[in-house]
């Protein structure tokens, strides 16, 4: 099982932002195929809800400096695009 989730600031970058939301992600096992998009691989949907509220109420502490956007929880199916070669099999090993 995964999700994508991704972010965007309103107003520049912001590093104290950024390391509270890859703080939420990084023990989990994820890919960055874009530039604030990942590709998170998680164990159950409690593992999915659980990571959802801590992003969310980040975003919640700063309402208006970004934007977040979480896909609904995954099992399987095929990403498309244009990347890297290199990014596929990552992303392939967070979706199987």
């Amino acid at each position: 099982m995964h999700f994508m989730v991704t972010w965007r600031f309103r107003a520049g970058q912001n590093a104290q932002i950024e390391s509270e939301l890859t703080e939420v992600i990084k023990t989990k096992s994820w890919v960055q195929p874009l530039e604030q998009a990942y590709v998170v691989k998680v164990v159950s949907t409690a593992d999915y809800n659980a990571i959802v509220q801590r992003l969310v109420d980040i975003a919640k502490k700063y309402p208006s400096a970004f934007y977040l956007l979480i896909s609904p929880p995954m099992t399987g199916g095929t990403y498309y695009g244009w990347l890297g070669a290199n990014i596929w099999p990552m992303i392939q090993e967070r979706t199987t």
